[in-house]
């Protein structure tokens, strides 16, 4: 998912503007350039010195410059990067859940990236789903797939409830079926293209019985055991039938196809 097309533009700036620092081989040039760099009120000007210091091991003019700008930006993209770092870190997930919370609302715009991304697999593995939705929510915020097309929010719900199949099996298999759909529809469009990339076509292929093993153990794991049996059972024979099929694809069946049998 490409979420937040600013900070990913921002990013993607800095390092073409890396770039053209790692070619400047004149060293009077290049220093030059750094300090030109260090001077002014845009941030990103300093993040590009920071980056190139960074890159090239200097760590004592990286540490230097990354205090100057947390100084002269207490506010800017470095700041807010260093305090979602902070939040990540917080091994507690109550603790963690409410220090973000409290940063959300001096900061209810920003992409928070990985972080909403855990928060929300963490709150799915204990079976909330009301915070799995709401982290999720967050973290698909402008997401977008490889051609630039907006992600449903029950596909990203469907890709967090895999860790909720244990503690909240009957919400789990709701939100899996979507995902189960989607996966089946890209793997049948992919099959009938005339000429598929076989890498794409294994990736395709896998992702689709990932997303069904969860299911079927969502299934198992609820009030549905039969229907989970059924569908693995189809599945795992189907699959072993087929002349090229996958081993990693059997693997993912092999598992909740044996759970749903005990």
């Amino acid at each position: 998912f490409t979420a937040k097309a600013q900070q990913v533009n921002t990013g993607n700036t800095i390092r073409q503007r890396l770039s053209e620092l790692n070619t400047t081989t004149d060293p009077t040039a290049l220093t030059a350039k750094l300090k030109e760099l260090q001077q002014g009120t845009v941030e990103e000007n300093y993040l590009v010195a920071y980056s190139y210091y960074s890159s090239k091991g200097m760590a004592e003019s990286a540490e230097n410059l990354q205090n100057e700008i947390l100084k002269k930006f207490p506010k800017g993209r470095l700041a807010l990067q260093q305090k979602i770092q902070q939040i990540g870190e917080i091994s507690d997930l109550d603790a963690r859940d409410k220090s973000f919370m409290e940063f959300y609302k001096e900061y209810p715009d920003e992409s928070f990236g990985f972080l909403t991304y855990s928060l929300s697999q963490d709150f799915a593995a204990r079976g909330d789903d009301a915070k799995m939705r709401f982290y999720a929510d967050i973290y698909g915020k402008g997401a977008t797939d490889g051609k630039g097309n907006p992600i449903a929010k029950e596909a990203i719900y469907a890709m967090m409830a895999g860790s909720m199949v244990q503690a909240n099996p009957e919400f789990a298999a709701g939100y899996l079926k979507y995902g189960v759909d989607a996966a089946e529809a890209s793997l049948a469009e992919m099959k009938t293209s005339s000429n598929p990339d076989p890498n794409l076509l294994s990736r395709t292929q896998n992702n689709y019985f990932s997303v069904l093993s969860n299911y079927v153990t969502a299934l198992s794991n609820g009030k549905d055991v039969e229907k989970g049996y059924q569908i693995a059972k189809k599945a795992y024979l189907g699959l072993r039938e087929e002349k090229n099929d996958d081993p990693r694809s059997l693997k993912y069946l092999e598992g909740a196809y044996v759970q749903t049998l005990i």
